[in-house]
């Protein structure tokens, strides 16, 4: 199962979690081949960031899950 991030509210658990912790993966939004997810892992700079922490260029031009 997965959840949206962006569909939950700011002070949810996994929405201040690190990203790599929750499994989180990502969407690029803004290309005809957006079907393509990528997983957060530890090596990403972003991996002890959680959802919250992230800038605009990340939420904006990303859709955000949770995989688990």
């Amino acid at each position: 199962m997965t959840t949206s991030l962006s569909a939950l509210p700011p002070e949810h658990p996994l929405r201040n979690t690190p990203l790599a912790k929750i499994g989180a993966e990502y969407q690029f939004v803004r290309t005809e081949r957006s079907e393509e997810w990528h997983r957060v892992t530890k090596s990403f700079t972003i991996a002890k960031s959680t959802f919250n922490e992230l800038g605009a260029t990340w939420t904006e031009s990303y859709r955000w899950r949770a995989a688990g």
